[in-house]
C-alpha cells in the first residue's frame, strides 16, 4: 500500500512531511531614489501642452528701463523687448502592465494599486534622469569636457541663487 503522507488519528488528520506555505498580507517596503525635478521646475503651462511634438511659446514680462526725470527736458521712450521662451515638447514617457482578470480577482492584496504606485515612482525617477541628463549643456565645467563635477554643480547652484536674488526673483 502506498503512503499518502496522511495518518488518521481519531477525528484528526495529521500530515507527515508537509511544509506549509503562507502568503503574507503585508508587502515589503520599497525604497526609491529621491527626485529633484519637481522642486526645480513648475507645471504652469501643463494645460497648454497637447501632445508630444507641441511647442509652447511663453511670453516674458518686458523689462522697462527706468531713467531720471528732469523738469522741462524731452522724454525719451524705450522700445519694449519682445522676450519669450520656447518650450519644446519632444519627449514623452509611459508605462503599461497587465494583470489577468482571474489573477486579480483571486489576489488577496490590491496588486493593481501596488503596481500603479510603483509605476508612479518609477516614472518620477525616469523623468528626473532624463531631464538632468539633458541640461548639461548649460552647466559650467572645470575641465572643459562637459562633465559635471560635484563641487562645480554646487558652485553653479550658489551662483544661480545669487543671481536670482540680485534680480529680485521671488523665492516661489
Amino acid at each position: 500500500m502506498a503512503s499518502t503522507g496522511v495518518t488518521r488519528t481519531g477525528n484528526n488528520l495529521q500530515q507527515r512531511n508537509f511544509i506549509p506555505e503562507v502568503w503574507s498580507m503585508r508587502m515589503q517596503a520599497k525604497f526609491y531614489a529621491s527626485t529633484v525635478v519637481p522642486a526645480i521646475t513648475n507645471t504652469d503651462w501643463e494645460g497648454e501642452i497637447k501632445e508630444s511634438g507641441s511647442i509652447v511659446h511663453i511670453r516674458i514680462r518686458p523689462t522697462v528701463p527706468i531713467s531720471n526725470y528732469v523738469v522741462n527736458e524731452d522724454i525719451s521712450y524705450s522700445d519694449l523687448e519682445d522676450e519669450k521662451l520656447v518650450l519644446n515638447i519632444d519627449k514623452a514617457k509611459m508605462f503599461a502592465f497587465k494583470c489577468d482578470d482571474v489573477d486579480k480577482a483571486q489576489m488577496d492584496i490590491k496588486v493593481m494599486e501596488e503596481a500603479t504606485t510603483d509605476a508612479n515612482f518609477q516614472m518620477k525617477i525616469a523623468v528626473d534622469n532624463d531631464v538632468l541628463a539633458n541640461i548639461h549643456g548649460s552647466a559650467g565645467t572645470d575641465t572643459g569636457t562637459n562633465q559635471w563635477i560635484r563641487v562645480n554643480v554646487l558652485d553653479q547652484i550658489v551662483d544661480v541663487a545669487t543671481e536670482l536674488d540680485e534680480l529680485n526673483v521671488p523665492k516661489e
